[in-house]
């Protein structure tokens, strides 16, 4: 994260603009300026131009000092200005801080590139760095980890450093008082300290300075912005993969498209905060401290609650999506199956018993294959060596075995020895042994759900089995009218 402290003063009819000096904060006010000028508060000091008394560079035209505010400047054409904003601008005086999560100053460097020669030639640029910082917890320099040339005025949380009574930034300046880094504690009584008595008066940031700052020495404020982040992104990933495997319809894809959302507003209030260097709080924070203060939680405790519990829900659902692909990238597809019994679609009623589903595909694919006709269940089942039993078909012709499913299928669908991970394993060691010599899958739409085909987990392991030489297909197939109507009555 970068940004710049470098600051431009208008003229008060913006007709003319100058880089503020190094000095400069538009928060305070300004002295009495050298060309006798009385101070104007809010606005920058006027400035001399017409002559040269104050070191200002000529200008072209100029009007006399105004004790209110900038001259108004005017040029004659567009030239003559663009060579007066030339002459006034200096590569290399504009810095720009890097920092990190707590607002540290960590490295400041300029707007000028550095070439890097290679004989004759240039080779690259390098950055011009003018100073680099590394802190210990509460803010003191590290030794042969630090070095400046500019004698930049902040530092640590972005505080600016007061380096003339006990050295280079051994004090540091939080408004309301001055904290010693060295011994982690301010040097003055905390001026809310009737209001926190639990805390010692003179304890910097709580003695919390990793998850959170210093507020202008008043009191500690949380900083989680790569936390909410990481929960944030990992809680909106695991939501599109809900959501996006019911087709974003259906209590699926509403609760899946919740989760995304939450994740989404999560992980932007933490962008947020590493961007503009303050805790940014995510509105679903804002409406859960709202219901805490209205169910009667003191203000500052609710808004405490509800942002720890505002980024730990993404976490911990961001952690079990991590955890489940990591685990077995299929695990997730029974978080999707079960939303998906729940999404009701389709010219059919939700009346169907798995039963009759199971005979619906059969019979369809029976016709497709068969004429219609199934054989005998000794014929279609067989012995295998693997730790599931045996195999069952629903057909089986000329040595090739048929299975049928309706809807969406995980590799975990069934129970016992019959789901589709079973039955996979079951099917490759009869092909192996030859008992089978192709294995037909065929994936039906649900008149239920309106969903067919098989999961991820399910063609990946049909494609390792093919690598292997086995010979297993899939295939999506679409139920008739007239095998649901006969099945169901």
């Amino acid at each position: 994260m970068w940004k710049a402290r470098r600051y431009l003063a208008y003229s008060q009819n913006g007709s003319h603009y100058r880089e503020a000096p190094d000095n400069y904060d538009p928060h305070r006010p300004w002295p009495a300026d050298p060309c006798g000028c009385p101070p104007d508060p809010g606005s920058p000091p006027c400035y001399c131009v017409t002559a040269d008394p104050c070191g200002c560079p000529p200008c072209l035209n100029c009007a006399p000092c105004y004790c209110s505010g900038w001259p108004t400047l005017t040029f004659p054409d567009s030239s003559q200005e663009a060579a007066h904003h030339a002459a006034l601008f200096r590569r290399g005086r504009k810095r720009f801080e890097l920092n990190n999560h707590l607002g540290n100053v960590l490295a400041v460097i300029s707007d000028r590139k550095l070439a890097v020669a290679a004989g004759t030639q240039v080779d690259h640029y390098t950055v011009d760095i003018h100073a680099y910082s590394d802190y210990y917890p509460y803010g003191m320099l590290m030794e042969a980890r630090s070095w400046e040339d500019i004698g930049y005025r902040y530092g640590f949380q972005g505080q600016e450093k007061d380096n003339e009574v006990k050295g280079l930034g051994n004090a540091i300046n939080y408004k309301y008082r001055m904290h010693d880094p060295r011994i982690g504690r301010f040097l003055s009584l905390d001026p809310l300290a009737p209001e926190y008595p639990y805390n010692s008066p003179y304890a910097f940031s709580e003695n919390r300075v990793i998850d959170g700052v210093e507020l202008e020495g008043l009191e500690w404020e949380r900083v989680i912005g790569a936390l909410k982040i990481l929960g944030g992104g990992l809680e909106a990933a695991g939501g599109a993969f809900i959501a996006g495997s019911t087709g974003w319809t259906g209590v699926g894809g509403i609760g899946g498209g919740c989760v995304f959302l939450h994740g989404c507003d999560v992980a932007a209030s933490g962008v947020a905060q590493l961007i503009y260097g303050e805790n940014q709080r995510s509105f679903t924070s804002q409406g859960m401290s709202s219901g805490l203060e209205a169910a009667g939680v003191e203000p500052g405790t609710a808004v405490e609650l509800a942002e720890m519990g505002d980024a730990w829900i993404s976490m911990a659902s961001g952690g079990l999506y991590t955890w489940a692909k990591l685990r077995a990238p299929t695990t997730t597809d029974v978080l999707a199956d079960v939303s998906r019994s729940y999404r009701g679609a389709g010219p059919f009623p939700r009346s169907y018993t798995a039963n009759q589903l199971g005979v619906m595909g059969e019979t369809q694919q029976a016709i497709t294959y068969s004429g219609g006709r199934i054989a005998p269940a000794a014929q279609r089942t067989f012995t295998t060596s693997t730790e599931y039993g045996s195999r069952v078909y629903d057909n089986v012709v000329g040595g090739i075995g048929y299975e049928a499913k309706v809807g969406y299928k995980t590799l975990y669908s069934g129970s016992g020895n019959s789901t589709v991970l079973a039955q996979l394993e079951k099917d490759a060691d009869l092909l192996r042994s030859g008992d089978i010599k192709k294995v037909v899958w065929t994936f039906f739409e649900s008149p239920q759900t309106g969903r067919s085909g098989a999961s991820q987990g399910i063609l990946d392991m049909i494609e390792g089995f093919q690598a292997e030489g086995l010979n297993i297909i899939t295939e999506i197939g679409k139920l008739s009218d007239a095998v649901i109507t006969l099945v169901a009555q």
